[in-house]
């Protein structure tokens, strides 16, 4: 969801606070042995996507952050023209997420996840790197 949402507020100049970058900051905790200038990279992204979710709030009334995100989602789906028959906005998003940024012409996003999940200590990092 982050990639669809940063992308969309990119598209839009909408930048980040210095409130939203701490904010971020403290939802993403730091990793021990992670990089501090990948973390910063990470950080900056969701800033931005919350940024995103402040000005859709502002236009659309309240929502939680997760609403406002997927509405970021239909907004960037719509706009490029994508649809899928007889799919209402949730079963579009949804597909979007399972589908993934590659799928529309987006290479290297998968790459952003993978980073993230390390950073975040989720993801198993000899095995992104073939290790056994």
């Amino acid at each position: 969801m982050l990639f669809f949402v940063a992308d969309w507020a990119r598209c839009r100049n909408i930048a980040a606070t210095s409130d939203d970058t701490a904010l971020a900051r403290r939802r993403l905790p730091a990793v021990a042995g992670s990089s501090e200038v990948r973390l910063d990279g990470l950080i900056a992204k969701q800033a931005v996507a919350l940024a995103a979710a402040r000005a859709v709030a502002a236009e659309a009334g309240a929502g939680g952050l997760q609403a406002l995100w997927c509405a970021i989602a239909r907004a960037w789906l719509r706009e490029g023209g994508i649809e899928r028959p007889g799919a209402g906005d949730g079963e579009l998003v949804d597909w979007a997420l399972a589908a993934g940024p590659a799928h529309f012409g987006y290479l290297g996003a998968e790459f952003e996840l993978i980073e993230a999940l390390c950073l975040l200590g989720r993801a198993l990092v000899p095995y992104m790197l073939g290790e056994p």
